[in-house]
């Protein structure tokens, strides 16, 4: 196919229009030309040629002589509209996860929510609750909320360090979506490559200190939090498909 006509297409497909496209090609192949030139060899009406060239030029991918813009016209890499493309397709994603969530809230029956397991632990307990969770079998961790807050003495952070080794050992990955950022988080996340990890750090300063964990491959939540005098950590583990559902599908609709 001739590469011109593959890039006429191409950038239809791409959301220009086909004057605009038309124009861009022209430019493209005669650097220093004039918009009467483009209209003459193109057979579009000047109005069009114009106002093709305006939006060509507003999306930078095209540009003129500053003192006479009608001429000297030049093309610019597509470089910028690729980047367009991409937060478009980026943004898209984010949607459809959006929209996933939405979904999975709306198709929750009062069934499915009526008798959920439900199981309360707290300091050691919970630790020790947690890191058995690390030895079970899921592909997946995913985790949400306010560590760096939660984690305000420093003692959780050698009880996720053990969590982290046995997902590894296991060959499991993670996703954290964290609300605020801190040297205890950083003892985490600085990490990230190494214990195949992907997080994303916000910037939320009032939210509270919770941190929440679901799992690929089965129907477990597990809340952290503090208790109301902040003296004890709290876990409670919910095993529940539709609420693990919710929880990996908002999890991941963050990070994308």
């Amino acid at each position: 196919m001739d590469l011109n006509l593959r890039l006429s297409r191409l950038l239809s497909k791409a959301g220009l229009k086909t004057e605009e496209a038309l124009l861009y090609l022209y430019i493209f192949e005669n650097k220093g030309c004039s918009i009467m030139d483009a209209v003459k060899a193109c057979s579009i009406p000047k109005t069009t040629a114009y106002r093709a060239f305006e939006s060509l030029k507003n999306k930078t991918l095209v540009q003129s002589d500053a003192a006479s813009w009608k001429t000297n016209l030049q093309t610019l890499s597509l470089e910028n509209l690729i980047k367009r493309l991409e937060n478009d397709q980026k943004n898209t994603r984010r949607l459809i996860h959006e929209l996933r969530v939405i979904n999975s809230v709306k198709t929750i029956s009062a069934d499915s929510l009526s008798i959920p397991q439900i199981e309360v632990f707290k300091d050691e307990k919970a630790f020790e609750k947690y890191l058995d969770l690390s030895d079970m079998e899921w592909q997946s961790n995913f985790s949400f909320g306010n560590w760096e807050d939660l984690n305000q003495d420093g003692n959780l952070i050698p009880v996720e360090k053990k969590f982290i080794k046995n997902r590894l050992k296991n060959g499991g990955n993670a996703y954290s979506y964290i609300m605020k950022g801190g040297p205890c988080t950083r003892e985490i996340t600085d990490y990230d490559k190494f214990e195949n990890r992907i997080s994303k750090t916000a910037n939320h300063r009032d939210y509270q200190p919770i941190w929440i964990n679901a799992f690929e491959g089965n129907n477990l939540v597990y809340f952290w939090r503090r208790t109301e005098d902040r003296r004890q950590t709290e876990g409670t583990l919910i095993d529940s498909k539709s609420v693990a559902d919710f929880y990996k599908d908002y999890i991941f609709s963050l990070l994308v």
